[in-house]
Order: C-alpha cells, then sequence, then structure tokens
C-alpha cells in the first residue's frame, strides 16, 4: 500500500502549488506587459502568417520558388497593412475636423427634444452653460481620446519593419521546421506522433482563422455597403472596425455597431434613414452571429461565454485595444492547442462551450 500523506502535509502541498500557481500566473502577466513591443508584433505577424496561407498554397501549386514566394506575400502583407493604417488616420482626423458640425447638430436635436416635451429653451441652454459644453466636447478633447483609445494600434503600424521581419521569418521556417521536428527524436514513432500533433493543430489553427477572418471582412463588407449606400460619415471606417471588433464573440458585434448608428443619428436631419440603417446593421449582426457563423464554423470551435469576458480583459489589460482584438484568437489557439495533447485536454475541454444536452 502506498503511504498517505498527514493532513497537515497535503494541505501545506496544497497551498505550495496554489501559490506556485499564483507566482506562475504573475510572472507570465509581467512578462507579457513587459515585453509588448515585442511580442505584439510576433502576434500580428503570426496571425497574418496563417491568414497567408491560402495564398502561400496558390504559390506553391504555380511553382514558385520559396524566395519569390515569401516576397509575393509580403508585399501583399505590406500594401494591406499600409492601406488600412491610412484608412485609419484619415478617418480620425476627418472625424476631428467634422466634431464641430456635429456638436451644433446634438445641440439642435437637444433643443427640439425640449420643445417636444414643452420644455423651455433656457432651461438647455443653462444646463448646456453649467458643463461647459464646449470644454468637455471639442476637437482637441476627442482627438486626444481617439489617440489614448488607438494608441497601440498606431503604434503597432509605425513598427511595420518589425511586424514584417517576423512575417517573413514563419514564412521561411514554415518547412524546415518539419524537418527539424523530426531529427529531434531519437525514435520515429515518437517523431511520428509529434508531427502528426503538429498537423492537426496547424489545421485547426488555420481552418478558424480563416474561416472566422473570411466571415468578419464579409460583415465589415455588408456594413460599409449599406452605410455607404445611405451616404453615412465614414462607412469605410465603421466597415473596418466592423471587421476587427467581430474578432470579439458576442460583445464584439454591439461595440462595432453602436458608432455608426450614433453617427447616423447626428449626421441626418429626420429620424427615418437612422433608424433604417440601426435596422440594417442589427439585422446583419444577428444573422453573421446566430445562422451563418454557427453554420460554417460549427460547434467545434466554440468557448465559453465565462473564458471569452476573462480573455478579453486579461489581454486588453496587457496590450490594450490590440490585445482586445487578439484576444480571443490568442486563447482559441491555446484551446486547440491543449485539446491535441493528451496531458492537455482537460484544460482544452475546461475552456470549451458546455453542450446543452
Amino acid at each position: 500500500m502506498k503511504s498517505k500523506l498527514p493532513s497537515s502535509a497535503e494541505t501545506t502541498l496544497g497551498l505550495l502549488t496554489f501559490f506556485a500557481g499564483g507566482l506562475f500566473v504573475i510572472a507570465c502577466g509581467f512578462i507579457l506587459q513587459t515585453l509588448s513591443g515585442i511580442l505584439i508584433p510576433f502576434f500580428v505577424a503570426l496571425f497574418l502568417a496563417y491568414l497567408a496561407e491560402p495564398l502561400q498554397k496558390l504559390l506553391i501549386r504555380c511553382r514558385f520558388p520559396t524566395g519569390l514566394r515569401v516576397l509575393l506575400v509580403l508585399l501583399s502583407t505590406a500594401l494591406i497593412l499600409y492601406l488600412v493604417g491610412q484608412l485609419v488616420y484619415n478617418s480620425v482626423n476627418a472625424l476631428t475636423a467634422n466634431l464641430p458640425r456635429y456638436q451644433i447638430r446634438i445641440q439642435g436635436m437637444l433643443f427640439d427634444a425640449a420643445n417636444a416635451l414643452s420644455i423651455h429653451p433656457s432651461v438647455i441652454q443653462e444646463q448646456l452653460t453649467e458643463i461647459q459644453w464646449a470644454d468637455h466636447i471639442n476637437a482637441g478633447a476627442i482627438a486626444q481620446i481617439l489617440g489614448q483609445g488607438l494608441g497601440n494600434f498606431v503604434e503597432f503600424l509605425t513598427n511595420l519593419f518589425l511586424v514584417l521581419l517576423y512575417l517573413v521569418y514563419l514564412l521561411f521556417e514554415r518547412e524546415s521546421f518539419i524537418r527539424r521536428l523530426e531529427n529531434s527524436f531519437s525514435h520515429r514513432s515518437g517523431a511520428s506522433r509529434a508531427v502528426e500533433v503538429i498537423h492537426s493543430i496547424n489545421q485547426q489553427i488555420a481552418s478558424y482563422l480563416n474561416i472566422k477572418t473570411g466571415v468578419s471582412a464579409l460583415t465589415g463588407i455588408v456594413v460599409a455597403g449599406f452605410l455607404l449606400l445611405f451616404g453615412v460619415d465614414f462607412a469605410l471606417f465603421w466597415g473596418l472596425l466592423t471587421f476587427l471588433l467581430n474578432f470579439i464573440p458576442s460583445f464584439g458585434s454591439i461595440l462595432a455597431t453602436i458608432p455608426p448608428i450614433i453617427i447616423s443619428f447626428v449626421q441626418f436631419e429626420t429620424l427615418a434613414e437612422p433608424l433604417v440603417i440601426m435596422v440594417l446593421l442589427i439585422s446583419t449582426q444577428v444573422f453573421v452571429g446566430n445562422v451563418l457563423e454557427p453554420k460554417v464554423m460549427g460547434d467545434s470551435l466554440g468557448m465559453s461565454p465565462l473564458i471569452v469576458v476573462l480573455a478579453l480583459i486579461f489581454w486588453g489589460w496587457l496590450w490594450g485595444p490590440v490585445g482586445m482584438i487578439l484576444s480571443v484568437p490568442i486563447i482559441s489557439v491555446f484551446r486547440i492547442t491543449c485539446e491535441n495533447i493528451d496531458v492537455l485536454n482537460p484544460v482544452g475541454r475546461f475552456l470549451n462551450e458546455p453542450k446543452l444536452r
């Protein structure tokens, strides 16, 4: 019979394990935050490498040499990132320039509402004077808020060289990684099992990221199309924002829908256009989230809503807005990896969304 530890020893061992785990988590968080300037571009490059996989396969089938293949992928990625950066920069500048016009429109809406409720306009004017409207809502203040909110993203764009450098390394190492992995095992059976697990993880991650990106891109295009049709300001920017925020399940679609709806209510003189826009945007998100995405992705990549919230908070705290966008892809990759490794399989099941019976 195996000797049983005394209860005091078991308690001590449990406490030591708990504190060791807590220290490990704190250390990991500290390292991730300290090295964010290096790790954010790396994770973005890894994300882009998976998105470039279809183009890579096409170029391989066309028998392009490795160097030319990597160069074409690199140039395509750099062009897309440059266009995205230009769109964000121009949209923020245009939004800042239009703020005085929006301010006048909001004041007019307040006076109209006061008139409808039989409130004397002087009451509204007095309230606006007391809160010093011009001091709280002005181009400089909003520009500062937008700058803070997009700070990490703009910083990432200015550090584009580092992202592309990581991407080059990942694309070149793609083919030699498996060979080095096989050579690192002394037994062929162990090498075969490792390669099988790596292939399985890689396929599931690529499938998830490509499908999620495709669905998010389609949603962004539809939203931008509706907004362009009605002439809403910054329609392309709201479409891009929808694409990015749709990587965050549930909450992302809500966050992506609110700004263009607010802008439409401020921009148009009547309520007809904003109400139609609101119905179209909400209907699009409901259809994508409840019909299209479950249909194309299935239930295999579902995730617990609690885990999504915690991942959003954790990565947002670590890396700001970029971390919030990358949070769900990162935790999804981690879960897929755990599900394909026997020792870590319970962790993968814990992260998965429970099935209703």
